[in-house]
Parts: structure tokens; sequence; C-alpha cells
């Protein structure tokens, strides 16, 4: 790995053998989109404050946090998305961007920036175990 940029080794070769894998690349790519979306998840539950209250009704953010399942978009492209869920997400946005009596404490944005690159190598390695490569 070239640890003086975003890059990971063997990019090229993954991806000229993902094409050259047929149909099958579909459940290879979904492997290999939800094992960088897991590390996503666990910085944002990392980096996503928590507050004192308690209670048998209260959902914190960290507790509501997760991940869909596998979504197709642009030409069949796997995604899979990361954050609160409908419980919290009305909060989690006041958080992430702040209001005019607090400012901003961009959890998701950083949890993104902050893991991006083992983000990256979870995508490689796991892509690489599904096309049987080194």
């Amino acid at each position: 790995m070239n640890h003086n940029s975003d890059e990971v080794e063997g990019f090229e070769e993954v991806l000229k053998n993902l094409s050259d894998f047929g149909n099958g690349y579909k459940r290879v790519e979904g492997r290999a989109v939800k094992a960088g979306a897991t590390i996503v998840l666990e910085r944002m539950k990392q980096e996503v404050p928590v507050s004192d209250i308690n209670g048998e009704s209260y959902v914190h953010i960290r507790d509501d946090l997760g991940m869909s399942g596998i979504r197709r978009v642009r030409e069949g492209t796997a995604i899979v998305l990361v954050g609160p869920g409908k419980k919290t997400a009305w909060r989690a946005k006041f958080l992430e961007f702040g209001t005019i009596k607090m400012p901003p404490n961009a959890f998701i944005s950083r949890a993104s920036s902050l893991s991006r690159l083992l983000v990256k190598v979870a995508i490689m390695s796991e892509l690489k175990k599904g096309l049987k490569l080194r």
C-alpha cells in the first residue's frame, strides 16, 4: 500500500479482473461494499456524542446507527447507506449541521473522512478474496 496517497496498490488489476468475472461479480462487489460500510459504521459510533439523557423511551443516536442492505444505483453500482435510523435522524442533522444556538459537530462527515483509507483497503481485500487474487 502506498502511504503517501489514498491509492491502494493493485486497484487496476482488481478492476480488470472484476470486469472479466462476469455476473458473479455482483456478489463479490456486494460483500466488498458491506465490508467498507462496516468500517464507516464503527467509526461513526465512536465519533457521535452521547447525551447523558436516559429513559425507557429515549434512543441515543449511537444506538440507532446502522446500515442498509445492498442497493444498486447508476448502472448497477452497489452501495450501502450508513447513518442514523428513523428514530434519531431528525436529531442527528442538528448535530451534523449545527443550529443557531449550537455549532456543528459533523460526526457523520468526520467518520467518513477518517475511515476513507481503511474502507478502500477493506474493499480491495474483499474484492481480491472474491476474485481469488493475491
